[in-house]
């Protein structure tokens, strides 16, 4: 289980401020069938917690901005890997570990 809280101070922007906002996410991933399939689950603004106000004004204008959650947003993934495709890595002559090349067509 991982989990993460972010809190962005106010900012100031070249119209207007942003003000500062905290919340808290949480997320598991669980691995299954030999690593085949993946089962993520994400909680994110767990306690409620994130609102964020913008406000912009000029000389004839004025915008405000309010946005939070009313409730946590829950995300489900599930990622099903069908082959078993691995990254070809080099070795340390820059080759693929073949013997420096030998069978190469160009």
């Amino acid at each position: 289980m991982q989990i993460n809280s972010h809190l962005d101070g106010p900012s100031a922007t070249a119209q207007g401020e942003y003000k500062g906002h905290f919340s808290t996410d949480a997320s598991m991933k669980q691995s299954l069938f030999d690593r085949k399939l993946s089962v993520i689950l994400q909680v994110r603004d767990v306690f409620g917690t994130t609102k964020r106000e913008f406000t912009s004004e000029g000389d004839d204008f004025y915008y405000y901005r309010y946005h939070y959650h009313k409730s946590p947003v829950v995300i489900l993934t599930m990622i099903y890997n069908f082959n078993n495709y691995k990254i070809r890595r080099e070795g340390r002559n820059g080759d693929e570990g073949n013997g420096g090349g030998e069978g190469e067509e160009f």
